[in-house]
């Protein structure tokens, strides 16, 4: 049964994105058949957390986004997301794109990651955040 999962992971392109898959088993009484059901969220993201010290943001660690916003909690940095774009994380509520962060990490507009950080203002907090895979909505 995993050998089909990565199947269409790989055939979706799951290298460049998060997914979870949840399995449905179910019995058909009337006839006998067993059916199986393979669903993939592709809104759950790799989100984790950042701070503007330099362990976090190295040569940029001036407190300043990248749209030219001093950092403020309720800020996020992706890539491809435009500055302004209003993101709904599960457990967290709305939060608003205004930086940007390594393209090994996020992608470019044309490779697209599902990855997002989210800003913290202290480091321990961004730490203690850690990885974590959860729902991300795009507001348009």
């Amino acid at each position: 049964m995993n050998w089909i999962l990565i199947l269409i992971m790989t055939l979706l392109g799951a290298a460049n994105h998060s997914f979870t898959a949840t399995y449905r088993i179910g019995f058909d009484f009337s006839n006998g058949d067993i059916k199986q059901e393979i669903i993939i969220n592709e809104n759950i993201w790799r989100v984790s957390g950042y701070c503007s010290c330099k362990i976090c943001c190295k040569q940029y660690a001036n407190g300043i986004t990248a749209s030219g916003k001093k950092v403020k909690v309720g800020i996020v940095a992706n890539n491809w997301l435009k500055f302004g774009t209003k993101v709904n994380i599960e457990g967290l509520g709305g939060l608003i794109v205004e930086d940007r962060g390594s393209i090994a990490y996020f992608g470019t507009k044309e490779e697209r990651r599902k990855a997002i950080d989210i800003y913290f203002d202290k480091h321990e907090e961004a730490k203690e955040f850690g990885v974590q895979y959860l729902e991300v909505e795009v507001r348009k």
